[in-house]
Formats: C-alpha cells, sequence, structure tokens
C-alpha cells in the first residue's frame, strides 16, 4: 500500500467507526508488513466492544508525525513511552505522515512482541485550528491501546498437527537412493531412449 492508499483505508476506517458507534460497537486496526518486507503494510482490523476499559496509564502523551519523520524512530518513542506505562496518541496531517504513522506502529509492534506486548489503534479524524488566521485542518489521530500477547495465536498453534520427520531412504553406492520400483532393463534405441510400449524392437534376438 502507498502513501496515498494508506491515508485513504485510515480514513474510511475513521468513517466506519462512526457507524458502528450507533450499534455500540467498534473497528481497531494492526499495522502489519505484508511478506516479510519493510516497504509495505496491511491493516488488521476487528470489532471491539464499544465501552472497552479505560487505559491505566498515569499520563497521555501526543507525538506529532510528519511527511519527513522515519517511522524506525517514531517506534521507538512509541515503545517507549508505553514501556513507561503512558498512552499514546499519534497525530499526523497529510497522507505521507498518516503512512509513516502506520509503518512506526508497524515496527513498534515488532520491538514489544518480544516482551509479550501488542499494540492497536483506534484512529479518528479531528479539525485543529490553526494558529494564524482562525482556519483548520484535518488531521488523523491515532489512539493507541497496548494489550499482552498470547492467548488466540497460541491455542491456534496448539492445535496445529505436529510436523513429521522425513523418512529417510538408504543410499546406493555412488550416492543415489533405490528407485521406489525397479524397472526391468528394456532395449534401448540409437539416441538413449528405449521403445515405446508395444513398438518393436530393433535388436536383434539370436533363436533359442
Amino acid at each position: 500500500m502507498g502513501a496515498a492508499s494508506v491515508n485513504q483505508a485510515i480514513k474510511g476506517v475513521c468513517i466506519a467507526r462512526r457507524f458502528l458507534s450507533e450499534d455500540d460497537m467498534d473497528l481497531a486496526c494492526e499495522p502489519r508488513f505484508r511478506g516479510g518486507a519493510r516497504d509495505s503494510i496491511a491493516l488488521h482490523l476487528f470489532s471491539v466492544d464499544r465501552e472497552r476499559e479505560e487505559s491505566s496509564e498515569t499520563d497521555e502523551v501526543t507525538l506529532t508525525v510528519a511527511a519527513s519523520s522515519i517511522p524506525a524512530d517514531v517506534a521507538g518513542a512509541v515503545a517507549n513511552k508505553v514501556r513507561e506505562k503512558r498512552a499514546v496518541k499519534l497525530s499526523c496531517c497529510g497522507a505521507a505522515a498518516v503512512s509513516n504513522a502506520l509503518f512506526a506502529l508497524a515496527y513498534a509492534r515488532e520491538y514489544l512482541a518480544k516482551e509479550g506486548v501488542d499494540l492497536c489503534a483506534f484512529p479518528l479524524l479531528c479539525n485543529e485550528e490553526l494558529s494564524s488566521g482562525g482556519e483548520t485542518r484535518t488531521v488523523v489521530k491515532l489512539v493507541v491501546c497496548v494489550h499482552q500477547l498470547g492467548g488466540e495465536e497460541t491455542e491456534e498453534q496448539a492445535d496445529e498437527p505436529p510436523l513429521q520427520a522425513p523418512v529417510q531412504q538408504p543410499v546406493r553406492r555412488g550416492g543415489r537412493a533405490p528407485n521406489a520400483r525397479s524397472r526391468a532393463s528394456e532395449p534401448v534405441r540409437r539416441g538413449g531412449r528405449p521403445p515405446k510400449q508395444g513398438a518393436r524392437s530393433n535388436v536383434d534376438t539370436p533363436d533359442a
């Protein structure tokens, strides 16, 4: 997903959250890297109860992400704030900034996974007043939610059948394993190919 696609996708999630609020439901997202690469992400969405528990963090910090921000650096700041038990919000304006913020969360999830901690985000659209002229601009804010790893993934892995080791075949001299079926020796034509089944052989056999 490019920056423009990521921006449109997250705005769609913001609008979907408004619709779901009428049914006392909410929608969270988990940014994930796609296919092991670090140049593309996917948003994993899941529904949660609207009345989720309030964060137990003592204070809140808002990190501003710009188009020039380095996602890995932002991820380090997010991970450190989470370790300090602080509530984190990411504020970003523009497609490039929104993309950097979501890439940063994907990195932060990897940083904290080794500590048994995972992150998800609740995106929302807000209007902010500019310092001059009284104009406003629309920004995306990502409210970061912290939860412990385990549970569903561990149970799914436990239900998987154990892997079986391949059966090792005896090896002939020369390093080649025997074939499952041994073929009878066949007369060979010129060119090294055996004759087709049912075809006459050109090799003369002496009379008994």
